[in-house]
This record gives structure tokens, C-alpha cells and sequence, in this order.
């Protein structure tokens, strides 16, 4: 070969080596940035759903607290009830027992005031 056609060759061959190096490096460059995307985005929707779980879960305990909270007031209420129905009863039963002591009251003094009249008319007659 003559020294014309291996510079010829070697200039190829480091043109050659210099493109390759350039190709290189724009893939190496691209998959960098493909790979940055890729974890952004990866970081973003892991972020969504940590926070759509934790809104799940704060949703979860509200309602649970929620629940516990209309329990107690249904056992509440029921108590009250209770104890409004045991206070109705005791309030029924005391009006009850001063009917009876009226009438009591009532016949005594018609007995008594039916004993009086009659003594005073033998007593008179």
C-alpha cells in the first residue's frame, strides 16, 4: 500500500472512531436522560400513592371514629331513655300512690263525717 491511501485510511478510521464516540455519548446521553425521566416519574406516582393511601387512611379512621362516636351516642341515647322511662315510671307510680292516698284521706272523712252526723242525730233525737 502507499503512505497516500493509509492516511487516507487512517483518516477514516479516526473519523470513523470520532463519530462513534459522538454516537456514543448522544445514546449514553439519552438513556441518562430516559433513565432521570423514568425515576422522576417512577418518584411521582409513588408519591400520588402514598398520598391517595394515606387519604385512605385518614378516610378509614374518620369513618371508624365516626362510628364509635354514633355508638356511644346510641348507647347514650338508650341509656337516657332508660333512665327517662325508670323517671316516666317512678313519676307514674307516685301520682298513682297519691291518688290513693287522696281517696283513703276521702273515705276517712266521709266515714268520720258520716260517723259525726249520726252520733250528733242520736244524741239530738
Amino acid at each position: 500500500m502507499d503512505e497516500g491511501r493509509l492516511k487516507a485510511v487512517k483518516k477514516g478510521q479516526k473519523l470513523h472512531r470520532k463519530f462513534a464516540y459522538a454516537m456514543n455519548d448522544t445514546i449514553r446521553n439519552r438513556q441518562e436522560y430516559y433513565q432521570t425521566c423514568l425515576s422522576r416519574e417512577e418518584q411521582e406516582t409513588h408519591a400520588r400513592l402514598m398520598s391517595k393511601v394515606i387519604n385512605i387512611r385518614k378516610n378509614v379512621v374518620r369513618n371508624r371514629v365516626l362510628l364509635q362516636c354514633l355508638n356511644l351516642h346510641r348507647k347514650v341515647s338508650q341509656a337516657v331513655m332508660v333512665a327517662i322511662t325508670k323517671i316516666m315510671i317512678i313519676m307514674h307510680m307516685t301520682i298513682i300512690i297519691r291518688r290513693r292516698r287522696r281517696q283513703r284521706r276521702r273515705k276517712r272523712r266521709t266515714i268520720t263525717t258520716t260517723t259525726l252526723t249520726a252520733t250528733r242525730t242520736n244524741t239530738v233525737s
